[in-house]
Order: structure tokens, then sequence, then C-alpha cells
């Protein structure tokens, strides 16, 4: 609620929290922005953060200075400038950050310590820990609409720039074209940002590999430290979750390394569907790794694994990986989902059950030459490796620099999509099927609220 109310504040919207029977009566927008950063104030964790009731009745005081009271027969003087003290009080604010230069005697000290709190906890939009949401987004999921959360490291470390912004323009519109809200995920001067706007996003873009990887391992250092990171999968599902999106679209998930059971070389995508409420849409797990065992360990995290249009897991290159029975459902065509096509995942939420959901979309027809080629590549690469007697974690660096020269640079040596000539087509299509999904989320949502969605216990 924070982040929603410090998002319009920041939009000049505020009054859109304001309950509309006593909005008529709010004249000064300054002043609403005030007494919300004063309420904000008073929520903070720790006690010694938060204005004593002496202080809020003072600067509350100071908003609604008193009229003096009128004796019969006696014209009133005229007030002092000095005697203004609303005027004094927006001198005092609009100067927190060098408090010994405002000269206003109606202010103590204590005061102006407490606005100095007010420009290091409020007015720099959120403190450690709190999330800031985009204006759109924090509209959007307000009103209960389809939101889409998207990952930044694609755009950090996944191409160049100015391709990498691109792109992110790109599938940002086909999210919005398909009826959702894009929320685009990353850590800004140490502040969990939902929802980029176009400057924040080409910030990211300039910076590229200099925005620090954030996995949920890194998030506490990035925040403590005030640094800018861009969110992989793991990060990304923590922040959306927190904010309420229920959908996420990435280009691949991590998986299990081969010989993992040795290694234990697991990637932390796996274990946040296991402990993390929300829809992940990716095109599966590259062949690379171990899909076999990174089903298996998906069972064993508890994760509901549906494929779109198939009952066959895709292997990220290819439309298929040969795993059918294990535990993969399918999911019917974007154009003819129905409420029941989705009743799973309206009662993971009502259930509670506190795991996510993996939805792999297979490779588009149009893009399945190419991703054979890369795949042949792969089982080229390990096959080499197994008879070089090439293991343990010397074998993924083998095989990512392998690949690479098989196919001529067609398939980037890191963990990201697979490229064409102008976009990635892998992660376009994903933001196509996840915005599809989204909104049929959303309805559902909505008629579950209107009592006409009852039946999703019965039909998992």
């Amino acid at each position: 609620m924070s982040g929603v109310i410090l998002s319009k504040t920041a939009n000049n919207a505020v009054m859109d929290t304001v309950d509309s029977e006593i909005s008529a009566t709010c004249k000064d927008l300054g002043e609403i922005k005030m007494l919300f950063q004063l309420a904000l104030l008073c929520t903070k964790r720790q006690p010694s953060d938060r204005p004593t009731m002496n202080e809020v009745s003072r600067i509350l005081g100071s908003l609604v200075p008193s009229d003096p009271p009128k004796q019969p027969g006696m014209a009133l003087p005229a007030p002092l400038p000095s005697a203004k003290v609303t005027t004094c009080y927006m001198d005092e604010y609009a100067n927190f950050k060098t408090p010994d230069l405002v000269n206003c005697p109606s202010m103590s000290t204590s005061d102006a310590q407490l606005f100095l709190k007010f420009g290091e906890s409020c007015n720099d939009d959120v403190g450690i820990g709190q999330v800031k949401l985009s204006a759109d987004v924090s509209e959007a999921l307000s009103h209960g609409r389809a939101v889409v959360a998207l990952e930044s490291t694609i755009i950090s470390h996944g191409m160049p720039y100015p391709q990498n912004l691109e792109t992110a323009k790109e599938v940002e519109a086909i999210v919005r074209e398909n009826g959702a809200v894009p929320a685009t995920v990353a850590i800004l001067d140490g502040v969990p940002c939902v929802g980029l706007s176009a400057k924040e996003l080409e910030r990211l873009a300039i910076m590229g590999t200099k925005a620090r990887k954030t996995a949920r391992r890194d998030i506490a250092y990035v925040l403590a430290t005030r640094a800018n990171g861009a969110t992989t999968v793991s990060a990304t599902m923590i922040f959306a979750s927190m904010v309420g999106i229920h959908v996420f679209v990435t280009g691949g998930i991590g998986g299990v390394h081969r010989h993992g059971e040795n290694t234990m070389d697991i990637s932390s995508d796996l274990t946040e569907l296991g402990r993390t409420p929300i829809a992940v849409i990716s095109a599966g797990v590259k062949s690379i790794l171990d899909i076999p065992r990174t089903l298996e360990y998906l069972e064993t995290q508890g994760v509901c694994v549906a494929a779109y249009q198939t009952d066959e897991f895709p292997a990220f290159f290819t439309e298929t990986s040969g795993c059918k029975e294990q535990g993969v459902s399918a999911v019917t065509p974007a154009f003819n989902w129905g409420h029941n096509r989705f009743n799973h995942m309206i009662a993971n939420m009502k259930l509670k059950l506190g795991t996510g959901i993996l939805i792999a979309v297979p490779i588009p027809k149009e893009h399945s030459a190419s991703g054979s080629l890369i795949e042949s590549a792969i089982q080229k690469a390990l096959n080499e490796a197994r008879d070089k007697g090439i293991t343990g974690n010397a074998e993924t660096p083998f095989l990512l620099a392998r690949v690479n020269e098989l196919t001529g640079g067609a398939s980037l040596s890191s963990s990201i999509l697979y490229l064409d000539s102008k976009d990635i087509a892998l992660v376009k299509n994903n933001a196509l099927v996840g915005a599809k999904i989204a909104v049929c989320l959303a309805q559902m949502r909505e008629d579950d609220r209107h009592g006409e969605f009852l039946s999703f216990f019965f039909v998992c």
C-alpha cells in the first residue's frame, strides 16, 4: 500500500487515494502529500524512526493554524508576515535538507529533524525493503487488471545497447497490445522498482553489465548498498509476487545441471518456483541441462508444470524434449481459453499453497528450423564432452563455448535466448502468451469476486 501511495504522490495523482466523500474539502495538493508522508512515517518498522505524538500534533497544528478568538467590538489586527505559520512550515519543508538555514520560530529543532527524516525515508520514494510501483502498474493492480512481470537481466546482460533497449520496448509493447500492463522489474539505487519509466528503462540498458546480476541471494546486499541490480528469474518472481502480480514472462528458466546429483548445481529458479506463488511463462529448459532431473526436482518442490498446446515439455530451442510422463499437463491455445482452462491457477491462489506454476511454451514453428540447428550443435557438444571425459564444473563452460563455435555465434554463450537478426523470438512469443494468460486470469478473478466462478475445487 505504501508503494501505491508513494507512486501516486510522485505522479501528482495522490487525490486518487482520498475518499471521494471528503475530497471536495481537500484544496491544497501539497498539504495532502505531506499528510500522507507523515502517515507513512508513522508506520516505519522501527519505533525510533517514527515521530512522537507530540511531533505529529505539532505538524498537524502548523498545517491548520487556529483562528484567534473574537471579542465583541474589537477589530482584529492584521497578521504580521512572520506569523503566517503555514508559509513558514512550507519553507521548513522545502528546505528540510538544510534545516539550520531556516529561521522559523514556530518549529522546533525536533521538527526540523523530523522533516529531515521525511527526506531520507519518504521523499526519495521508498526506504530499504520497500517496493516502488510505476503509475500504470499501480493503477492496474488497484483495479484488478492484468499485469505481466518481466525480468531485467536480459536487458543488462543479454545484449549490447541499443539492441537491448529496442528489444525491451518491443516486448513491453507486445504485452500492452494484448491487453495487459508490462512491469519490468529492476533495482535502481537500492530501490526495487516494479514497472520502469522510459528513462529508467534506458538508464538500465545503457548501464548494461555494470548493473549487478541479482538473484534471491543478492537482493539484501544490493538494497543495503544502494546499488543497481538487474533481476534474474528468482528475484523478479519475489518482487512481482510481493506486489500482487500473478504472471511473469521470461525466456527460459535454469535447471539441474548435468551431473547435478554429484555437484548439487541446481538453479535457484527451481527452488523459487517452490516457494513463490506466481505463474512463470517460459520456453522450457535448454537441453544443455538435465531436463528429466529438472522436472523431477520441480515435482519435489511441489510445482505444477504445464505445457502450451502440447503434453511434452519443450527444450527451449526445440518443441520436444522427450519428457511426456512427468506430471506435464497440456494447456489449450490462447484463442480457445475459457475459465475452466486455468482453474488450477485460481485454486493455487485460493488454497495459498505458496508454490509457483510453470507454463512452458514451445518455440514458434517459424523459428524451429534455426532452433533445430542449435539443438543439433548442443547434442554434438554433449557427445564430445563425454568422449573427452569432461565432467563436473568444467562441462558447462565447455558446452557453451563449443555450441557457440559450432553455430558460428547463432547461439549466445550466456544463458539467454535465441536471437534472430532483429529480435528475440522466444521471449516475444512468451510475452504474447503470458499477456493472454494474465488477461484471462484477471477476468476469472473478477468473475470469482462476483460469485460467477465457484467450481475450481472440482476440476483440478
